[in-house]
């Protein structure tokens, strides 16, 4: 009698199912994987921004002097005004224009840093250094305010450059600036909505006391620095001579930094990015509070307080 044998193995369905059931549990693998490091990406984008913001303040706290007095001349330190033209102002007892009695230093001095968003359009924050005539140090009173002891220096994030020959006039920024974008193509925003953040605070250092203090720009107010000076709104043009007699009509940062554009108040940064599904449902809230004296004024804001101006 023939024996009868019977081929194991799987059947065409068995195998669909396999390769279903493996497929399945490979997609959810690859899925929690991909969630994970999403989060990992909104966290380091969010740290990232953290990190810039604190820098800015230690930057003004640890002063370094990175503005190039060989491409500047030193009798103009910033903006609209210049050494004779403050003496003829009556403030050559807050501006101290004798050079040789500050070795190793220039007739110029860093008083800080102003931080713009939203320039252009762009999910930036950009940094100018704000540079103004040294204070004297035998200043009497008169003074009482930081904004008027601002614009009694020429405090400005502009400069006058003479260029190469030493004789065309046009402006520039007055020290170091440079640009700071967010990691994996997130978006700096405002509170109350998606908008794109188009901000600016200042980190200023009194020239009358030296404190550090912190001034946001109030709401409805712009600045775009990067256009007016891609668009020449600041250009002096002429020579050297001719500075004097713009002095009054060229307007720098004092003309967006005074107290009716700028007031104390919190800055509220809305950190937002493609990897925000993967670290919860609202965007982090970076705030810069009000007044900071130091980089302590940097916090974060918990996601699930009420206090979180980002949701």
């Amino acid at each position: 009698m023939a024996k009868c044998h019977i081929k194991k193995g799987f059947t065409m369905v068995e195998a669909a199912i396999v390769l279903a059931v493996t497929g399945l549990m490979l997609f959810g693998i690859l899925g929690a994987i991909n969630v994970r490091v999403a989060a990992q990406r909104y966290t380091d984008t969010v740290q990232h921004v953290e990190d810039f913001l604190r820098s800015v303040y230690s930057e003004v706290i640890n002063v370094e002097n990175g503005r190039d007095d060989i491409a500047f001349n030193q009798s103009f330190c910033s903006g609209p005004f210049q050494v004779e033209t403050l003496k003829n102002n009556n403030s050559a007892k807050i501006i101290d224009s004798d050079e040789g009695t500050h070795a190793g230093r220039s007739k110029c001095s860093i008083y800080g840093k102003l931080v713009t968003f939203g320039e252009n359009d762009e999910t930036k924050a950009r940094v100018y250094t704000v540079v103004g005539q040294l204070r004297s140090s035998e200043a009497e009173g008169g003074v009482s305010s930081i904004f008027d002891a601002l614009k009694v220096v020429g405090a400005d994030a502009y400069a006058f450059d003479y260029g190469a020959d030493s004789t065309q006039c046009i402006v520039s920024t007055a020290g170091t600036s440079s640009t700071f974008t967010p990691l994996w193509d997130a978006r700096l925003e405002a509170t109350g909505g998606s908008d794109l953040l188009k901000t600016a605070y200042m980190i200023i250092r009194s020239p009358i006391s030296g404190a550090v203090h912190t001034y946001r720009l109030k709401p409805g107010n712009t600045v775009n620095i990067a256009k007016e000076l891609e668009a020449g709104a600041f250009s002096c043009g002429g020579n050297a001579n001719s500075l004097i007699a713009k002095s009054n009509t060229i307007q720098g940062i004092n003309y967006h930094l005074n107290r009716d554009n700028f007031e104390v108040g919190d800055v509220d940064i809305c950190i937002n990015s493609p990897d925000l599904y993967a670290a919860g449902s609202s965007r982090r809230d970076l705030r810069i509070k009000a007044d900071g004296r130091n980089t302590s004024a940097v916090e974060f804001v918990e996601t699930d307080s009420e206090d979180n101006r980002c949701k």
